[in-house]
């Protein structure tokens, strides 16, 4: 699936103790609103790369977090 992945421009990123540090203080700004472990982790990976997200799922717009997201449906 890589290899897929890397054929159409996508880089696979690594994900680190700093990204998982991140995920963990997430929590208290995100718990209310129900994002999981894996929503916090997609976050915090953005975060850190300072990259803009998109995603389906409205819920991630709710908090107040320092990036951009664009709900694409």
């Amino acid at each position: 699936m890589r290899e897929d992945l890397e054929a159409v421009g996508l880089k696979i990123q690594e994900f680190t103790a700093t990204h998982a540090d991140m995920v963990g203080r997430l929590w208290a700004k995100t718990k209310r609103f129900g994002l999981s472990l894996g929503d916090r982790a997609c976050i915090s990976l953005a975060i850190a790369l300072k990259l803009p997200v998109l995603t389906t799922d409205k819920t991630w717009k709710k908090p107040d977090l320092p990036l951009r997201i664009t709900v694409i449906r």
